[in-house]
């Protein structure tokens, strides 16, 4: 379908069709999401510039948000590469497009899963417990 929609690129590529989406780890922990590659439904002559609203539901409560326009692009044009910044320690990602067409195309999702604390901790334990052992084989 990516082609299409004159994206000839991944075939991971999705159209939103206009509605939220979800991103969110299905183990359900905390994650973070660095960047994703956006371009409007329609490319060509006919596409107009889009807006897209991203809204990260923080671990514990509150909301970071970003909004990015993506561009009109040619057919055939790849998708535009976003940064979002302070998008970690999230429970879940909402894309909201919104605009002349209200619809995009997403590809190249940079996301990660966030430890959570106990993890890190054990980790820690871990690391140290390493430490002393390899500090006591060491003649003196």
């Amino acid at each position: 379908p990516s082609e299409i929609l004159g994206y000839t690129g991944s075939n991971a590529l999705f159209n939103s069709l206009g509605f939220d989406v979800d991103f969110a780890a299905a183990n359900g922990g905390p994650i973070g999401m660095t960047s994703i590659r956006l371009a409007p439904l329609l490319l060509g002559p006919l596409s107009l510039p889009v807006d897209v609203l991203f809204t990260g539901f923080l671990i514990g409560g509150g909301t970071v948000t970003q909004t990015v326009t993506v561009p009109t692009l040619p057919i055939g044009g790849p998708p535009v590469a976003y940064t979002l910044t302070g998008f970690t320690n999230l429970s879940s990602v909402r894309m909201t497009p919104g605009g002349p067409d209200f619809s995009v195309q997403f590809d190249d999702v940079a996301a990660s899963v966030v430890p959570e604390p106990a993890t890190v901790t054990l980790l820690a334990f871990g690391l140290a417990g390493l430490a002393v052992a390899a500090r006591r084989r060491r003649p003196s």
